[in-house]
């Protein structure tokens, strides 16, 4: 997905006034005071999504090519990740930090597409790991495990998960650093700090950071409330403490789930409709929305796998938004019936593997 790699794109709703903390994405930490002025910045609209059960698990950033924002949305409904934006308003200093006052947002360019999903999902998806430690604190991952992790020919791995879920469509491939040991950070989730300097570790051992589609760098901690995030659409990925072992199905599940976000998918939600299976009114209603909810999907829980070191594929939404589901195996019906499907894990060329309901 080279497209990924492009400055990181956009999006921003349009509102009276909203706030967006500048610096790193981090949380806490104070910055200099500024006296009140009014900028203009243009930049690229970024939501990252982390893998866990807080609302501490997305992080909705302005990235300008120099400096990435944070935004707080407040009770407003995110856009899409990667849209180009221009913003107007006013920098000045509080109790938290440097802030941008937002007046107007203007999007100059809109944010991925469905088309854009699925052109990123078939051919070589390369991956740079970056293993990071402290500085007298040894790193539980190792260059071996990391290659065997995500590149290794076990059925269990991550380039093993991604060919037999695609098909055969998709490749991951890759390299992986030796453990860059650096000084502790402050204890803070300051994810684009972290990626600075282990990208900056990266270069000087000679790596061309630029010509991957995702760089994920393995800290010992995170300091943030998931066990891992990653850009929507685009190359960045954080892992707490991961790439050890694959024997663990939630420690698998985290890597392949973070790729998945760099292709372009967001969580696999699902429904809470109480007696009824499912209605229009639970549909219209967005207190029934469980954002992990679908445990059968990587992209949502995938809590039937946990505890027997499993991972679960991708819905039919997710395939279908990648290309690895053929037209012919959808059957669309907007009528009361028995249907009769082939397994979705399995191709099934001239069989229904997916049934999609026409509203009325």
């Amino acid at each position: 997905m080279r497209a990924g790699r492009a400055k990181l794109a956009v999006v921003l709703a349009l509102a009276s006034l909203l706030a967006l903390t500048v610096g790193s994405a981090a949380t806490g930490g104070a910055a200099p005071a500024v006296s009140p002025q009014p900028v203009e910045r243009r930049g690229t609209f970024v939501v990252v999504h982390g893998m866990g059960d807080g609302a501490g698990d997305t992080l909705h950033v302005l990235d300008t090519g120099d400096e990435q924002l944070r935004r707080d949305l407040g009770a407003q409904v995110a856009p899409e990740s990667q849209a180009e934006v221009v913003v107007r308003g006013t920098m000045a200093g509080s109790v938290a930090g440097t802030v941008l006052r937002v007046d107007d947002i203007s999007v100059t360019a809109d944010g991925h597409s469905r088309h854009a999903i699925r052109a990123g999902a078939t051919g070589e998806h390369r991956v740079l790991a970056i293993l990071v430690g402290w500085i007298g604190d040894p790193l539980a991952a190792s260059p071996a495990s990391a290659r065997e992790v995500l590149f290794g020919d076990d059925e269990r791995s991550v380039a093993s998960w991604y060919r037999t879920v695609s098909n055969g469509e998709l490749t991951i491939t890759g390299d992986v650093t030796d453990v860059f040991f650096v000084a502790q950070p402050p204890r803070r989730c300051d994810t684009y700090a972290m990626h600075d300097v282990a990208t900056a570790r990266a270069r000087q051992a000679g790596f061309d950071v630029d010509a991957y589609d995702a760089i994920v760098v393995n800290p010992p901690e995170l300091y943030c409330p998931a066990a891992g995030y990653a850009e929507i659409g685009a190359s960045r990925i954080w892992l707490n403490i991961g790439l050890s072992s694959w024997d663990r199905g939630t420690d698998r599940s985290v890597a392949i789930h973070e790729i998945g976000h760099t292709l372009g998918l967001y969580h696999a939600h699902g429904l809470e409709c109480g007696s009824a299976t499912i209605s229009f009114a639970c549909v219209g209603s967005n207190g029934a929305n469980e954002e992990y909810g679908n445990a059968y999907d990587v992209m949502g829980s995938n809590a039937p796998g946990h505890e027997d070191g499993g991972v679960a594929g991708f819905g039919a939404r997710n395939l279908l938004a990648h290309g690895w589901v053929d037209a012919a195996e959808v059957q669309h019906i907007d009528l009361t019936g028995t249907y009769e499907l082939a397994p979705l894990a399995t191709a099934a060329p001239g069989r229904p593997r997916v049934l999609s309901v026409r509203a009325p």
